[in-house]
């Protein structure tokens, strides 16, 4: 049987700027948006892990067909159910209005990164730096509407820095200055 070529990249012998030419600040941006959500996801199942007091592999098998709200969801209700006998890392503030924040911020980097991966694109992106993004919704009261909002690589960038900067404080949230903090 033969193998689909255009299915099997690793057959290829032509490096990435053969391919596409120079990189470019836009594709980057949206790269480094993709990139930074994973690493928000996984610090939320390295907290669902570490609340359930499982070992990586018993944890993974729990997060890994959980959708990020989900995640966000579960991790919350462990969050709140183990704050009386946990200390987490808020300093002097409220444990539980700290995480209210941080949810917030994890739904705010979810919808920000759905808007960038789930839009069309126009415009001369690769040469400009700047696109269209363009959105089509379709609801019951309005009907067809269509939506463009330009965007530059500089706008990928801030969002991507927002994502990981919500990824910091997920796995800082979790960190314990002194062992005794975390005793059950």
């Amino acid at each position: 049987m033969d193998e689909d070529y255009y299915y099997n990249p690793e057959k290829t012998t032509y490096t990435f700027e053969e391919r596409t030419g120079d990189p470019d600040t836009f594709s980057s941006g949206i790269g480094r948006i993709v990139l930074n959500f994973s690493h928000l996801e996984s610090q939320l199942d390295t907290g669902i892990i570490q609340c359930l007091e499982l070992d990586e592999e018993r944890g993974r098998i729990i997060t890994s067909e959980l959708s990020f709200k989900n995640k966000v969801h579960l991790l919350s209700s462990l969050i709140k159910y183990l704050t009386p006998k946990w200390r987490f890392n808020t300093g002097d503030d409220d444990q539980l209005e700290c995480w209210d924040k941080i949810v917030k911020q994890c739904f705010r980097s979810e919808e920000k990164r759905n808007q960038i991966m789930h839009s069309e694109w126009s415009g001369p992106y690769l040469r400009d730096m700047k696109a269209n993004r363009v959105k089509y919704t379709a609801k019951a009261k309005k009907g067809l509407q269509k939506h463009i909002e330009p965007i530059n690589s500089g706008d990928l960038l801030d969002i991507a820095d927002y994502i990981i900067m919500v990824s910091v404080f997920v796995e800082e949230y979790f960190f314990v200055a002194e062992s005794n903090n975390a005793v059950k």
